[in-house]
């Protein structure tokens, strides 16, 4: 068992209103980059094994190749999304295409559907090196949060979607892309399985605690509504 399939697969997702849509092509596992440095990936356990963490460790590892994916507790990615955790799915650009809608300045919820969609790279999409006509074209928005960091999110409906980071030219590593894990379709998240939580010295406590031990029996409801409470077990 491992967290993600070993043939080819296909993730999509995009914006909470489809304005901003994108497609990762994940190669078959031979095929897929090792991150250099990295200590090797435990493989989980099996369905229904449980693992204490003596015995964790002594589980088999593999090469730690890419899609990555994660939690992410730092302080300033909890901000930027306004969650208590962040999730990413991070792989090298050129896995992923980007599909967006025109910008529509009298946009009623459709954009401009009199324009067809436009085709981006990831670094076209992502990147943002002051020259990109992209953010006054599209409804994708870009923050700089840092001098090397590029966030983007739809400028129609606010969905977080990306954090780039623009490596220096020397760097072993390609231009990577972390595309958040709750912008996915529900479908592509049930072919993906969180494999490490990174940052975790910033982390909240209590948060800490649930991603340890478990949620300690907190009410649960079927729906937003309070008025039925699921049984725990």
């Amino acid at each position: 068992m491992a967290y993600a399939p070993s043939e080819p697969f296909i993730l999509t997702g995009g914006c909470f209103c489809k304005a901003i849509r994108y497609t990762i092509n994940v190669p078959q596992r031979e095929d897929r980059p090792i991150l250099p440095g990295a200590v090797d990936t435990r493989l989980p356990p099996l369905p229904g094994q449980h693992k204490h963490d003596d015995d964790r460790r002594s589980q088999p590892r593999v090469p730690t190749t890419f899609p990555l994916i994660g939690f992410d507790h730092c302080s300033d990615c909890r901000h930027a999304a306004g969650t208590v955790v962040q999730a990413w799915c991070i792989s090298p650009h050129s896995w992923v295409e980007w599909t967006v809608l025109p910008l529509h300045k009298n946009d009623a919820g459709e954009g401009d559907v009199a324009k067809p969609p436009i085709h981006l790279t990831t670094l076209e999409a992502c990147a943002s090196d002051g020259k990109s006509s992209v953010c006054h074209e599209t409804y994708i928005s870009h923050y700089k949060s840092s001098r090397d960091v590029t966030r983007s999110f739809c400028s129609r409906c606010g969905t977080t979607l990306t954090y780039y980071f623009e490596r220096p030219a020397s760097s072993p590593i390609s231009p990577l892309i972390d595309i958040t894990m709750g912008s996915l379709d529900e479908e592509s998240l049930e072919k993906i399985h969180p494999e490490r939580q990174v940052w975790w010295d910033s982390g909240i406590g209590w948060m800490k605690g649930i991603m340890t031990w478990g949620d300690g029996g907190v009410m649960r409801h079927a729906k937003g509504t309070l008025t039925d409470e699921i049984a725990s077990g």
